[in-house]
Protein backbone atom coordinates (compact mmCIF):
# COMPACT_ATOMS: atom_id res chain seq x y z
CA UNK A 1 0.00 0.00 0.00
CA UNK A 2 1.03 3.08 -0.36
CA UNK A 3 2.50 4.95 3.12
CA UNK A 4 1.41 8.15 4.77
CA UNK A 5 4.69 9.75 3.23
CA UNK A 6 3.87 8.89 -0.37
CA UNK A 7 6.00 5.54 -0.44
CA UNK A 8 5.61 2.43 -0.62
CA UNK A 9 4.20 1.42 2.90
CA UNK A 10 5.40 -1.10 5.04
CA UNK A 11 2.56 -2.65 6.16
CA UNK A 12 3.04 -6.23 4.67
CA UNK A 13 5.75 -8.47 6.20
CA UNK A 14 9.09 -8.83 3.37
CA UNK A 15 7.83 -11.45 0.42
CA UNK A 16 4.37 -11.55 1.45
CA UNK A 17 1.97 -10.04 -1.11
CA UNK A 18 2.09 -12.91 -3.90
CA UNK A 19 0.51 -11.04 -7.08
CA UNK A 20 0.23 -13.27 -10.33
CA UNK A 21 1.24 -10.05 -12.21
CA UNK A 22 3.39 -7.03 -11.21
CA UNK A 23 3.51 -3.70 -13.11
CA UNK A 24 6.79 -1.92 -12.75
CA UNK A 25 8.63 1.74 -13.56
CA UNK A 26 12.11 2.57 -13.44
CA UNK A 27 13.87 3.96 -9.94
CA UNK A 28 12.58 7.14 -8.91
CA UNK A 29 9.71 6.80 -10.42
CA UNK A 30 7.83 10.16 -11.83
CA UNK A 31 4.73 10.95 -12.99
CA UNK A 32 4.81 9.82 -16.46
CA UNK A 33 6.09 6.31 -15.10
CA UNK A 34 2.80 6.57 -12.20
CA UNK A 35 0.60 7.23 -14.90
CA UNK A 36 1.69 4.62 -17.36
CA UNK A 37 1.28 2.07 -14.29
CA UNK A 38 -2.33 2.99 -13.55
CA UNK A 39 -2.80 2.77 -17.02
CA UNK A 40 -1.90 -0.45 -17.66
CA UNK A 41 -3.76 -1.79 -15.03
CA UNK A 42 -6.98 -0.43 -16.27
CA UNK A 43 -5.94 -3.09 -18.74
CA UNK A 44 -5.25 -6.04 -16.50
CA UNK A 45 -7.06 -4.81 -12.93
CA UNK A 46 -5.89 -8.18 -11.22
CA UNK A 47 -2.35 -6.59 -11.80
CA UNK A 48 -0.68 -5.27 -8.43
CA UNK A 49 1.47 -1.65 -8.78
CA UNK A 50 4.98 -2.09 -7.47
CA UNK A 51 6.81 0.89 -6.23
CA UNK A 52 10.45 0.79 -6.11
CA UNK A 53 11.96 2.28 -2.65
CA UNK A 54 12.76 5.25 -4.48
CA UNK A 55 10.30 8.07 -5.69
CA UNK A 56 10.57 11.11 -7.36
CA UNK A 57 10.00 13.86 -4.72
CA UNK A 58 6.58 15.08 -6.98
CA UNK A 59 5.06 11.66 -7.04
CA UNK A 60 5.88 11.38 -3.58
CA UNK A 61 4.24 14.28 -2.06
CA UNK A 62 1.08 13.62 -4.55
CA UNK A 63 0.98 9.97 -3.33
CA UNK A 64 1.18 11.35 0.52
CA UNK A 65 -2.01 13.46 -0.23
CA UNK A 66 -3.67 10.81 -2.56
CA UNK A 67 -2.56 7.32 -0.33
CA UNK A 68 -6.56 6.21 -0.41
CA UNK A 69 -6.82 6.16 -4.00
CA UNK A 70 -4.17 3.68 -4.87
CA UNK A 71 -3.20 0.37 -3.95
CA UNK A 72 1.00 -0.21 -4.55
CA UNK A 73 3.34 -2.37 -2.43
CA UNK A 74 7.35 -1.92 -2.16
CA UNK A 75 9.33 -4.31 -4.12
CA UNK A 76 10.66 -5.83 -1.34
CA UNK A 77 6.87 -6.80 -0.11
CA UNK A 78 6.40 -8.95 -3.11
CA UNK A 79 6.98 -12.86 -3.49
CA UNK A 80 9.24 -13.16 -6.63
CA UNK A 81 8.40 -16.74 -6.88
CA UNK A 82 4.97 -16.27 -7.11
CA UNK A 83 5.17 -13.82 -9.91
CA UNK A 84 3.96 -14.94 -13.71
CA UNK A 85 3.96 -11.72 -15.64
CA UNK A 86 5.78 -8.58 -15.42
CA UNK A 87 4.72 -5.41 -17.46
CA UNK A 88 7.47 -2.80 -17.65
CA UNK A 89 6.04 1.03 -18.24
CA UNK A 90 8.51 3.77 -19.25
CA UNK A 91 11.95 2.30 -18.97
CA UNK A 92 13.93 1.99 -22.41
CA UNK A 93 17.21 0.47 -19.99
CA UNK A 94 16.79 -2.38 -18.39
CA UNK A 95 19.73 -0.81 -15.71
CA UNK A 96 16.69 1.84 -14.58
CA UNK A 97 14.98 -1.32 -13.54
CA UNK A 98 17.62 -2.15 -10.68
CA UNK A 99 15.81 -0.77 -7.69
CA UNK A 100 12.15 -1.68 -9.13
CA UNK A 101 12.53 -5.56 -10.10
CA UNK A 102 14.70 -8.20 -9.39
CA UNK A 103 16.66 -9.16 -12.14
CA UNK A 104 15.21 -12.82 -12.07
CA UNK A 105 11.99 -11.79 -12.78
CA UNK A 106 13.36 -10.15 -16.35
CA UNK A 107 12.45 -13.44 -17.48
CA UNK A 108 9.00 -13.13 -16.97
CA UNK A 109 8.42 -9.67 -18.92
CA UNK A 110 5.53 -9.91 -21.35
CA UNK A 111 4.90 -5.72 -22.12
CA UNK A 112 7.02 -3.27 -22.08
CA UNK A 113 6.02 -0.02 -23.04
CA UNK A 114 9.29 2.07 -24.29
CA UNK A 115 10.91 -0.52 -26.69
CA UNK A 116 13.15 -1.85 -23.55
CA UNK A 117 16.49 -2.38 -24.24
CA UNK A 118 18.24 -5.16 -21.93
CA UNK A 119 21.60 -4.45 -22.99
Amino acid sequence: MVGSDGSAADSAPAGSWAPKTIIVSHAFTDFDGFAAMVAAQLLDPTATLVLPRSLGRDLRHFLALHKDRFVAVDRGDVDPAAVERVVIVDVRRASRLRESLPEALLERVVAADAGLDVE
